[in-house]
């Protein structure tokens, strides 16, 4: 059989042809594969930087957590407001020495605080039978504060009550206690017109006082009728 040369050629050039298309499509393939892995580069560098991101805020929020911790014990540190806790009344059993503390003898007021840890305040309440002479409900009114580390013996306070669902603000007093172990405390009204005593009080801690044995309700003869004029008549 005799072949060409044109016909040699022209198989030679389907050759070069085919090769060409492979080599174009080899090409094109490894194009899209690069695309295709730049893109995925990209996703994971994202996602890394994502990562990262919360992971470090996680670690702030820790951060704050411990350093808000670290707050609290300073404050308490500074202000030793964990010994506010306790009762204080002008006979303070136990006590031997009571004639030369100075204390209100004549006054049945009795004042409970207690401090909170958790947001560094102290609440309580002052507890005498007067509030039923003069139309409250109960022997009792509420008292919050927040002790300052600039002065830490001394207590500024608001006095308020609960009446039908409202909050009632009585007044703002101050607390002064004698050193850092609080034994005595001297309350001093900072509003005169709005003052639930007529005279400053000087109390001591009485370690010996129970709550158990404090009555809470006035006698419904003292204290019947609408409980919110009583607190109008102090205003």
């Amino acid at each position: 059989m005799n072949i060409s040369i044109t016909e040699v050629r022209i198989h030679c050039d389907k050759d070069q042809h085919v090769l060409e298309q492979l080599r174009q499509s080899l090409f094109s393939s490894s194009n899209r594969i690069l695309v295709i892995f730049k893109r995925f580069s990209r996703i994971l560098i994202v996602l890394a930087a994502v990562v990262t991101i919360i992971s470090g805020l996680l670690t702030i929020t820790v951060g704050l957590s411990q350093l808000d911790g670290v707050a609290h014990a300073l404050r308490e540190k500074r202000t030793n407001a964990s010994r506010w806790t306790g009762f204080y009344s002008s006979f303070p059993e136990g006590v031997v020495n009571m004639a030369e503390l100075g204390l209100s003898a004549e006054s049945d007021v009795i004042v409970s605080l207690k401090y909170s840890e958790n947001d560094h305040t102290i609440d309580g309440y002052f507890h005498s039978d007067s509030f039923c002479e003069r139309g409250f409900v109960y022997r009792n009114v509420l008292l919050q504060g927040t002790p300052s580390i600039w002065t830490p013996d001394r207590l500024n306070i608001d006095v308020f009550e609960f009446v039908q669902g409202y909050t009632v603000e009585l007044g703002q007093m101050r607390i002064d206690r004698d050193g850092p172990q609080g034994g005595i405390i001297t309350i001093v009204c900072r509003e005169p017109k709005r003052c639930l005593f007529t005279d400053t009080l000087r109390l001591a801690l009485s370690p010996y006082l129970n709550e158990d044995e404090l009555e809470f309700h006035c006698p419904m003869s003292l204290s019947d009728g609408d409980p919110s004029e009583s607190f109008r008549r102090q205003e």
